[in-house]
């Protein structure tokens, strides 16, 4: 697995910290959180289609450099010990390799969209109040749903040969979401969740780890967050001419966004 270390130490901070976006207050009243964000991800690994194959690293250095287009956010709703969650991501991004002593240029569109339900499996009073009179808590949400992805590789030796591939798959995904409220304004939150499950061939763990601060914006309850977060896919996919599409990629790196709770 690419970046195994990453991906290790990440899964390993979401265990310990907490989840993406602000929760809902004490009293369980039913609530809407909308977190736009940006991800200035690391890009590494190999794409292959139509026989053409290339290697792709576009260091965070270089990453809004070589990304033409990006939206990414997440809409919760959270309610009395139970909530949902859709997030989505859409990046275009552009690569030039040499490989085989030839250069080779990439243009890779990827679009995800993940849902999932959790539950409060485990909830603590960690004693005092938040700025917005809730009380300071650390919990634990398991999390079951599904990741559509969607990806799409133009692959090119200038002059000689152009070949496109899509593909697009669905992984059930199974997780952890967890958030513990640090003092009255920080938060320390987190996430880990995987599908797919047949490494080799069909594979994705995606994991974050976030710190944020309290505040208003528009008189509404708001979280300035920033993190980390790494998503490594690997997928294999054959076609009737025999040729097979490869897309395996690890992507990390430093998130920043917001959240505000209506």
């Amino acid at each position: 697995m690419n970046c195994a270390g990453w991906v290790i130490s990440a899964a390993a901070l979401c265990l310990g910290a907490s989840s993406a976006a602000a929760q809902a207050p004490s009293d369980r009243d039913w609530t809407v959180t909308v977190s736009p964000y940006v991800w200035a991800k690391t890009m590494q690994g190999r794409v292959q289609g139509a026989g053409l194959s290339t290697p792709v690293h576009v260091p965070f250095s270089e990453a809004f450099e070589k990304v033409e287009g990006v939206f990414m956010g997440e809409v919760a709703v959270d309610g009395p010990g139970w909530g949902a969650y859709i997030d989505y991501q859409g990046t275009d991004s552009r690569d030039e390799r040499i490989a085989l002593g030839l250069p080779i240029e990439a243009d890779i569109r990827l679009r995800s969209l993940t849902g999932a339900v959790y539950y409060v499996a485990h909830e603590e009073e960690l004693g005092g109040l938040t700025v917005h009179g809730e009380p300071r808590l650390f919990r634990i949400r398991p999390l079951a749903g599904a990741r559509w992805s969607r990806t799409r590789a133009d692959l090119a030796v200038p002059g000689l040969i152009e070949v496109g591939k899509q593909a697009e798959w669905t992984d059930v995904i199974v997780g952890l979401r967890t958030d513990a409220d640090l003092n009255d304004r920080w938060k320390l939150t987190g996430h880990l969740d995987m599908g797919g499950f047949d490494p080799g061939e069909r594979f994705s763990l995606n994991a974050q780890a976030t710190l944020g601060y309290r505040t208003t914006v528009l008189t509404r309850p708001a979280l300035l967050r920033v993190g980390y977060a790494v998503l490594f896919q690997e997928y294999e996919q054959g076609d009737f001419t025999g040729d097979r599409f490869v897309w395996n990629m690890t992507g990390h790196g430093p998130t920043a966004g917001f959240s505000i709770t209506f």
